[in-house]
């Protein structure tokens, strides 16, 4: 699969989620790639699949902070990160 296609599906899975839908989030894919989390018209974070895995670049990053091997994995840290707290 190419990188495009890990992000469409992490775009679905995290579009799906009940809970970050109930919570504000909406998800896209950014101009340039990557999916970008945003929060009631504030960009959160972004997803990036390259090198075979998800990194994590929250919005007050220039860097990645978090790795996920999956689209499961990368969703379940999503949740834990922007929802806990």
């Amino acid at each position: 699969m190419t990188a495009r296609m890990h992000e469409v599906e992490l775009l679905e899975l995290l579009c799906k989620h009940e809970v970050l839908r109930l919570r504000g989030y909406s998800f896209a894919i950014g101009p340039k790639g990557g999916v970008v989390i945003d929060r009631w018209g504030h960009v959160r974070g972004m997803w990036r699949y390259k090198n075979d895995r998800f990194s994590w670049t929250p919005a007050s990053h220039t860097s990645s902070v978090h790795w996920s091997e999956d689209a499961e994995a990368a969703v379940r840290y999503t949740l834990v990160a922007l929802t806990v707290g």
